[in-house]
């Protein structure tokens, strides 16, 4: 199946589809589920769900170094607890060798997005100011298809934060 990239977003995608081709290395080179051809997935959702939001350039840029390099660090394809923590921690590394600026909220959300996290993940409070803002948020954060069990909680200075429930 052909993927039509929408004219709107395809210089960023192109870019950093081509980034993490050329400079994010994953750990699980025998995964057929969790593959560059995935994060290509995950980062064209986060650039049409930036736009369709009216993110900012930080923020947009921030989801884009969290879908390229949130699953690099995968041991398995299945159940592979802290390959976010991992994956963030190899994304601050690569900041800190000058491939690129450092966001936060990038480390944040790949640290979050697997479910080993228990800290809350801080965000703009417009970006979760309706449902649908919720859900695709989520669904960015979550890598598209992983189940989410969340809660917003108000945080000061008009941010929330979103806890996993414990189950």
């Amino acid at each position: 199946m052909r993927q039509v990239i929408p004219a709107s977003i395809r210089e960023d995608y192109v870019y950093w589809k081509t980034y993490m081709h050329e400079h994010v290395d994953f750990s699980h080179g025998a995964s057929v589920i969790h593959t560059k051809a995935h994060c290509e997935r995950v980062l064209l959702y986060a650039l049409i769900l930036a736009r369709k939001l009216k993110l900012t350039e930080a923020e947009t840029t921030s989801l884009c170094h969290a879908a390229v390099y949130h699953d690099s660090r995968r041991h398995d394809d299945w159940l592979d607890v802290g390959h976010g923590r991992r994956a963030a921690e190899y994304y601050r590394q690569a900041c800190q060798a000058g491939a690129l600026p450092f966001y936060r909220l990038a480390y944040d959300v790949m640290a979050w997005h697997e479910g080993s996290c228990t800290k809350p993940l801080r965000m703009p409070m417009r970006w979760t100011a309706s449902v649908s803002g919720q859900m695709a948020w989520m669904c960015v954060i979550c890598a598209v298809r992983q189940r989410v069990s969340s809660m917003i909680m108000p945080m000061p200075s008009g941010q929330t934060a979103l806890r996993r429930d414990k189950r």
